[in-house]
């Protein structure tokens, strides 16, 4: 018997394709219960907040709707090439097992923007929004990843 995580995994996978959209972020987590930091850089939208911690490389995400609701941080990670950014990373952090208000955490290990990335080169920043259903919020600016 398939767990709910399997299904919604599933349907946030398949559903998207099958109306001819993108599929879901490739890096698809769900957030565990903890505390915000102060030091986040946040955003935030009726429904939710989400942030971004550069030391840890952490996703935070909150959601003010009942649980289950589908409330998630989309994110993005460039590296730099040396002549331009190109995308390395995409996914997101989900507060789907999260109970209303509790601020739940998501950890990644993204290139630091000072040491050498993928491409022999220095450079890497990241950027998320916020999406509550098929709502999806603005992008925060690009952060270079350097804790």
């Amino acid at each position: 018997m398939r767990t709910p995580r399997a299904l919604l995994t599933a349907a946030a996978v398949l559903l998207p394709v099958a109306l001819g959209a993108s599929p879901a972020p490739a890096d698809m987590d769900y957030a565990t219960p903890g505390s915000l930091p102060s030091d986040a850089l946040c955003m935030s939208v009726t429904s939710g907040n989400g942030c971004f911690r550069k030391y840890g490389d952490q996703f935070w995400v909150r959601n003010w709707d009942s649980p289950g609701t589908g409330l998630e941080v989309r994110w993005e990670n460039a590296l730099w090439d040396g002549s331009r950014w190109q995308t390395y990373r995409t996914g997101s952090c989900s507060a789907y097992e999260l109970n209303t208000g509790q601020w739940g955490v998501c950890n990644k290990d993204f290139y630091e923007n000072s040491s050498t990335n993928k491409w022999g080169f220095k450079g890497s920043q990241v950027r998320w929004r916020i999406v509550a259903g098929t709502s999806f919020g603005p992008w925060s600016p690009w952060h270079l990843n350097d804790a």
